[in-house]
Formats: C-alpha cells, sequence, structure tokens
C-alpha cells in the first residue's frame, strides 16, 4: 500500500467513525485521565446542552456534577474506566437533573470513551415501586395494628351468644330485647366516620327504610352518640327530628311515642346506638335502661369485632392487591429493560464493532483498532448477560419449561454443578404462574451456588390437579431453615420471603427442609 492509499484508508476510518458518533443516538464522550472533555457527540450535546466546543472551555465535570462529592466519583469512574454500568445524577446546562447510566472503555491512546443512556424514566419507575412498597408496608401495618386490636377485644367480650352470626347476634339479642321490653321497634344503628352520619345496622319490629340517616346530634340517636351518654325520652314529639334523613319526622313520630338509646362504645369510643321506641307513650325506668346497657355491652364488642374483621380482610387484600401490582410493575420494567439492552443497545455496538472490523484490513490502522474491538467485544457481552438476567425470552416465547431447561443448563455450565432436570408435560401456564415458578427456581439456585456447596441438584416441575410442583433438592452443607425464616423475618434477608410471598400471591405456597449438615 502506498502512501496515498494509507492516507485514504486513514481519512476513511476517520469519516466513517464520525458519521457513527455523530449519528448514534446515545450519549457518547470521550474524555482524557484528568477528566478534561476531547470530545461528544451531537446526542450528548442535544441531552446535556452544551456544545462541544463550550464544555471544553469550561471545567465540565464542575458544570455536570456541582456536587463535589459526586464530581469525584464520576471522575475515579471516567479513571479507572470500568465496563459494568453505573448511574450517575447529571446537571444539564438548563438546571434540570437527569440520571444517566454510564459505562466508560479505555481505549490504545489513554483516553476514555463513555456510552450513556438516559434512565430518567426508569428512576421515575423505580420511584413509583418504592411508592406502592411503601403503601403496601402501610397496608400491612394497618392490617397488624387492626388484629392487635380485635384480640383486646376478644378478651373482654361476653361469651354469650358469640357462637353467633353477627347477623343473627344482633336480631336475637334486639328480639329479646322487645320482647324484655316489651316495645314496638328496636334497633341498633351504627356511625360512618366517613360522613358523620349513623346508618341503620339491624332492626327488630316495625319496618324502617335501609336509607335512614341520622347525623350525629341530631334527633335521639344523633344526640346519643354526640353526647356520649344514654338518654330516655319520655315525649318524642318534642325533639327535633327535621335533620334526619330517609324518613320523614311525621313518619318517625307516628311510629314512637317514647324512646330510650344507649351508646355502643369499644375502648371509649362511641361507634353506634342501641334503641328501643314504643308507639303508645311510657315512661321507661331505670331498669329498662340497665337491661339497655347490658345488650349495649354484649353488642359492642361483637359489632366491632366483625367491622375488625372486615378491615383485616380488606387490608389484606389492599396488601394482596399492591404486592401483584408491585412485582407486575418490577416484572414489566424487567422485561423493558432487557428489550432496550438487547434491541437497541446491542444493535448500536453491534454496528459500531461490524465498522470497526470493516477497518482492520488496512494493516496501517489495524493495530489502533483492536483494543477498541476488545472493548467493543465486552460490552456487547455485558448486555447480553445483563437483558437474560433481567428477563430471558424464552419464557415469554416457549413458556416455563423451557424456560428452565434454558437457565438450569446455563448455570450449570458456569458453575460446573451437575443439574438433572426432571419436567412433565406442562402446557401453557397462567402467566402470573410461570414467572412465579422461574423466579423461585432462579433465586433457588442462586443459594444454592453461593451457599450450598452442592455437587449435584435436582430439579422436577409436574403437574398436579389444576397447579404445578417444584421441587429442587441439592446434596449441599444444608442450613437451620427456622433459623434463616427467623433472621429473614428481621430484615436480614429476603430471600426465603421473597419466595413466599410470590408462592402466596400466585394461590401455592413454599415449603423448606433442611438443616446443617
Amino acid at each position: 500500500m502506498n502512501m496515498d492509499d494509507r492516507t485514504n484508508a486513514r481519512d476513511f476510518e476517520q469519516e466513517t467513525l464520525r458519521m457513527i458518533l455523530d449519528n448514534m443516538p446515545v450519549i457518547i464522550s470521550v474524555f482524557d485521565h484528568e477528566g478534561r472533555l476531547l470530545r461528544a457527540n451531537p446526542e450528548w450535546e442535544r441531552v446535556l446542552g452544551w456544545t462541544a466546543a463550550d464544555a471544553q472551555q469550561l471545567d465540565i465535570l464542575t458544570e455536570l456534577y456541582p456536587d463535589p462529592e459526586r464530581r469525584h466519583l464520576a471522575l475515579d469512574f471516567i479513571r479507572r474506566a470500568e465496563h459494568r454500568w453505573q448511574d450517575f445524577t447529571v446537571r444539564t446546562r438548563h438546571g434540570t437533573d437527569l440520571e444517566v447510566s454510564w459505562a466508560r472503555f479505555r481505549l490504545s491512546d489513554g483516553s476514555r470513551i463513555g456510552f450513556g443512556i438516559d434512565v430518567t424514566e426508569r428512576k421515575r419507575d423505580e420511584t413509583q415501586r418504592e411508592s406502592l412498597l411503601a403503601s403496601e408496608r402501610l397496608a400491612r401495618a394497618k392490617a397488624e395494628r387492626t388484629l392487635e386490636r380485635l384480640n383486646a377485644i376478644q378478651s373482654i367480650t361476653d361469651s354469650a351468644l358469640m357462637h353467633l352470626s353477627l347477623e343473627d347476634l344482633l336480631k336475637e339479642l334486639l328480639r329479646r330485647l322487645r320482647r324484655a321490653l316489651m316495645t314496638e321497634f328496636a334497633s341498633v344503628l351504627l356511625v360512618d366516620k366517613d360522613d358523620q352520619q349513623l346508618y341503620l345496622r339491624a332492626f327488630s319490629g316495625l319496618s324502617v327504610g335501609a336509607s335512614l340517616r341520622v347525623p350525629l346530634g341530631t334527633g335521639v340517636s344523633g344526640r346519643i352518640v354526640a353526647e356520649g351518654q344514654p338518654v330516655i325520652i319520655d315525649d318524642v314529639s318534642s325533639i327535633d327530628l327535621s335533620g334526619i334523613k330517609g324518613m320523614a319526622p311525621s313518619a318517625i313520630r307516628a311510629m314512637m311515642s317514647s324512646a330510650m338509646g344507649a351508646p355502643l362504645r369499644v375502648t371509649g369510643e362511641t361507634i353506634g346506638v342501641v334503641f328501643v321506641s314504643s308507639r303508645e307513650p311510657r315512661h321507661f325506668t331505670e331498669e329498662d335502661l340497665q337491661l339497655l346497657l347490658l345488650v349495649a355491652d354484649r353488642a359492642a364488642p361483637a359489632i366491632e369485632r366483625s367491622r375488625l374483621l372486615e378491615t383485616i380482610r380488606s387490608s389484606r387484600a389492599e396488601t394482596e392487591n399492591l404486592s401483584r401490582r408491585l412485582l407486575a410493575a418490577q416484572e414489566e420494567e424487567r422485561r423493558r429493560l432487557a428489550i432496550e439492552l438487547h434491541d437497541e443497545l446491542g444493535q448500536i455496538l453491534t454496528a459500531i464493532k461490524i465498522n470497526l472490523e470493516s477497518k482492520c484490513r488496512f494493516a496501517a490502522v489495524a493495530p489502533h483498532l483492536v483494543d477498541t474491538l476488545t472493548s467493543v467485544d465486552q460490552a456487547m457481552d455485558r448486555v447480553r448477560t445483563l437483558a437474560l438476567a433481567l428477563r430471558p425470552s424464552v419464557l415469554d416465547d416457549l413458556g416455563l419449561a423451557a424456560a428452565l431447561r434454558w437457565y438450569v443448563d446455563r448455570v450449570a455450565r458456569e458453575n460446573g454443578i451437575e443439574i438433572h432436570l426432571s419436567i412433565d408435560a406442562v402446557g401453557k401456564l397462567d402467566p402470573l404462574l410461570e414467572i412465579t415458578c422461574f423466579r423461585v427456581a432462579q433465586e433457588s439456585l442462586t443459594n444454592i451456588v453461593r451457599h450450598a456447596a452442592a455437587r449435584q441438584v435436582r430439579f422436577h416441575l409436574r403437574v398436579v390437579g389444576d397447579g404445578v410442583q417444584l421441587c429442587i433438592h441439592d446434596d449441599g452443607v444444608g442450613f437451620d431453615s427456622v433459623g434463616v425464616r427467623a433472621r429473614a423475618l428481621d430484615g436480614a434477608s429476603l430471600a426465603i420471603l421473597g419466595m413466599e410471598e410470590r408462592a402466596t400471591l400466585a394461590g401455592g405456597y413454599l415449603h423448606v427442609s433442611s438443616e446443617p449438615g
């Protein structure tokens, strides 16, 4: 090759590299060992706001990382030129903060080329996921507090009639109360805390519309709740009933002339009223009131227990729903990132490699590209590994059985473990069930590799009824399963709890049997 050919080859190489750098939709920058910007592509300029020429006149690291500690970490990352991806908060020229994931590679001339991806949206998704996790923790705490309160109520509840359901209990208590007091009507009204009104929970005797609402402080029952004291009303016509909803005052007076009520109390809080009335005028006595208070004492704990159980069921349902949403968000984020890494960054790196390899046929320039090609190969391997770890495409494309075979074979080859895999004829399963089984298998095998020192592992996936059973055995050193779970509950490790939660949300359970040795 003569001098002109070598010059033309260099010019062609430079033009090709410049076209790649200038048109690639990835943030690319080249820094020297001291952190001075040598080159940046248009995507770097577009995202961060400076032109490369402007940035070269500035202490650009100070502009990008105003915080000295972050700046020190960024400079250290540039100098080390590690191939692993690391996230940094970058300040743009316009004063906004972006989250950028960087990978740095050392070039043969000592400079460092960096590839960056704007992951601000991903971080926002992670924040949302953390918010869901916080909501889940609050729901669990709420359920635990409710359980504590329920236990306290059960310890003081009268056992009489407690074998009945709440509906039957209230009906029986009100029926007995009417018979004992010889009244035409008895009812239980409960407080709706949201709108501060009483609503009809149960009644016996005369028919009353279910839409009845009594604002606190209104009528007889509303006054009882507001004052927290039992009352006897000899003449209901003297009471202002205009605030009651769902029933006209004239209709109320037509069905009652005298009335009596007592608050339903639990741990000092008034939760409602037990109320009786007589169509004919009468004078309720203190003995009548004591009987009414006895019914209130028996009914209040049972009512509150029922309401707390409803709260617990609601909290548990909310917790499970939040957990499902959290896991779904995590899996969707894993899938999105895997696609982004494999399809976008993988294609970019492949294009770079192809272009660089095409230049290697020129003897004069090939030695300068060897390190760069090695760095690109390492980056491509890392991208493929990360994409597969995040979400193996075989799980979505071919199902659980194929995904397990692929993953088990990969782990066996990489770690020198003999793994026996037995899989029954398993068709396409519910996506939640498939990802649950795969993640449990993945976490189990990871723990075996890290901690068990096992030589052989056996996997068995089989259909059981309308579900599946996944059994995993190893001949490793074993562990104290009870102690590990206790430490997990204290926050020492979340692996077992995470697998248990996944299994539970999929309608199954996790059983661990092991002991040291």
